[in-house]
């Protein structure tokens, strides 16, 4: 039997038909030396028809999470049988299965389901009667038999489950940026793209909510060993492999917009802290996704961004609050996060990574 190849595609890679013929073409190439898995995520972005986003704005949310979750569950199907019959066109043995037979045991935590069990059976059985199976990401099912979404960018973690059960040692991940950058390269022209970085590392950066990789698959990937190859769709260069050893890299990540809260009653801190942050006056943070769950009476005191830095050793949170005309507010929960105005946030976002990052890997170099 040929050797195994799983690759993972995101909705930019699959929100148009010219966009996936960069993706069939790479699949055509793997599946010459390989039997190939592709994880798909649902096609595009928000305002696109079929994302992720766009199917949740269709709602109001006074259907229950498990009903919502079906909804949201469509765009990854929609994908897989697309692009299957894309890879059919072409001329390639290619087969696509439901989410019921993709082997993702979850529990009933709609919205942000917990993973029980990996069962490859039917997947194995697909892999033997074909080269290319295509399989939804972001979703499982329960017990009851009903679709559990994984959370957002959950179709990462979809590759590593199945990486890992299928015994292999990595897996590829391709998007429409070239890997993982020392800053996001759509906002910061002076980003540059890693060779490597640790497990440690990109689950830091997918904690604070860098676009670069989804924060379970990175804690997944990094328990059982399973490296992952981060790369474009449409770039030929070499990307960003994840894995266990690798140097000390310095990286700044961004998140916007959050709003900067006043609580008017006394409120429970500890549950709050799962969801916000808390500053060093005690007001708080949310982003505006998390606004709905919040039942305590607020004011709202104005729009942010976060920023947080990655790789230093130092807390640099001390040097950059007191920066002159600058409004700088940190966490003293979370070293080397600070947030900044949302109007200049961008500003802040190319100085510091310019000042604290680019300089300093062009002194090491």
């Amino acid at each position: 039997m040929k050797p195994l190849e799983l690759l993972k595609f995101g909705g930019t890679s699959l929100a148009s038909r010219d966009a996936r013929a960069n993706v069939v073409e790479i699949i055509q190439q793997v599946s010459r030396e390989a039997k190939v898995v592709v994880v798909v995520s649902a096609m595009g972005r928000y305002d696109d028809a079929y994302a992720t986003d766009t199917l949740a704005s269709l709602i109001s949310d006074f259907v229950s999470s498990q009903e919502k979750d079906r909804l949201l569950s469509i765009g990854e199907i929609i994908s897989s049988i697309v692009l299957c019959d894309e890879l059919k066109a072409r001329g390639l043995q290619a087969t696509s299965l439901s989410v019921q037979k993709t082997g993702i045991l979850t529990d009933d935590h709609y919205g942000n389901a917990d993973v029980l069990k990996v069962d490859c059976t039917h997947l194995r059985e697909a892999l033997q009667q074909t080269d290319i199976v295509v399989v939804p990401g972001f979703q499982g099912m329960t017990e009851e038999a009903e679709v559990a979404t994984l959370g957002r960018g959950g179709s990462d973690y979809t590759a590593v489950l199945l990486g890992h059960a299928l015994g292999m040692r990595k897996v590829t991940i391709y998007s429409d940026v070239r890997g993982i950058y020392t800053a996001d390269p759509k906002l910061v022209t002076s980003a540059q793209c890693l060779n490597e970085i640790s497990y440690a590392q990109a689950f830091e950066l997918a904690r604070f909510k860098a676009p670069v990789l989804n924060a379970d698959a990175a804690a997944y990937a990094q328990k059982y060993g399973l490296e992952m190859e981060l790369r474009s769709t449409f770039d030929v260069g070499s990307g960003t492999v994840v894995k266990a050893l690798a140097a000390n890299v310095q990286c700044l990540s961004y998140d916007a917009p959050y709003l900067r809260l006043c609580f008017e009653s006394e409120i429970n801190t500890r549950a709050l802290a799962e969801k916000g942050y808390q500053d060093e006056e005690k007001k708080w943070f949310f982003k505006k996704t998390e606004m709905k769950q919040l039942a305590a009476p607020y004011t709202v005191l104005g729009e942010y961004a976060m920023l947080h830095f990655v790789g230093f050793a130092s807390n640099l949170t001390f040097e950059l609050r007191h920066q002159p005309q600058k409004e700088v507010l940190t966490i003293p929960s979370c070293p080397n996060t600070l947030f900044v105005p949302l109007k200049n946030s961008l500003e802040c976002l190319n100085e510091w990574h310019n000042q604290w990052i680019l300089h300093r890997r062009k002194k090491h170099a």
